[in-house]
């Protein structure tokens, strides 16, 4: 499992911002490194499936979790049929990826916000390239989880965890329970 260094998530999210055309990425990038949800969560290929912004519920924050958000996360397929053993789920969305969505749409678009997540495998492609570290598609999601767990330890946070990730306590104790220093897992 990698999960990436503050300093190499800051290189991304800025080789994002100066790449060329490469900013369209960045909503996806906050939502795949400051949230719960999987990759495929916000765009699927294989369906043509890709979350729309009316599935983010900003007015409804997780108590346990000041700032967040709630996120839907059905897991249905373009044509109905299920999609995957994962169950339907609500996910979080991190304070710290609340502030970048609301950064992007205000700098980019006069803050408003389109209907659905834009994805680009042609982007990211480049995006990886520019970058001087391996790029792992399920990093951001490993980084998220891995930082959550150091930084969140209130009583029954791996099984809150756990449940927001789609995964079982012992995925989230085995894989992604690691020493983090506590000012890297803030940021």
């Amino acid at each position: 499992i990698v999960v990436y260094t503050n300093e190499q998530v800051e290189q991304i999210l800025a080789k994002a911002i100066t790449g060329k055309r490469l900013h369209q990425i960045i909503p996806y990038l906050a939502m795949t490194l400051f949230s719960t949800c999987r990759p495929s969560d916000i765009a699927y290929e294989k369906s043509n499936r890709v979350m729309e912004w009316s599935q983010i519920k900003f007015d409804d924050s997780w108590p346990e979790v000041k700032g967040s958000a709630q996120i839907d996360l059905p897991q249905y397929a373009k044509d109905g049929k299920r999609k995957s053993k994962t169950r339907d789920r609500y996910g979080l969305l991190y304070p710290n990826g609340i502030g970048w969505l609301d950064w992007y749409y205000q700098t980019f678009h006069e803050g408003k916000s389109p209907t659905v997540f834009y994805s680009s495998r042609r982007k990211f492609t480049r995006l990886s390239k520019l970058c001087d570290f391996d790029w792992t598609p399920d990093a951001p999601r490993h980084t998220s989880t891995s930082c959550a767990l150091a930084k969140y330890t209130f009583t029954g946070a791996q099984e809150f965890m756990a449940r927001r990730y789609g995964n079982s306590v012992e995925v989230i104790k085995t894989n992604y329970e690691r020493p983090i220093p506590p000012k890297e897992a803030e940021a």
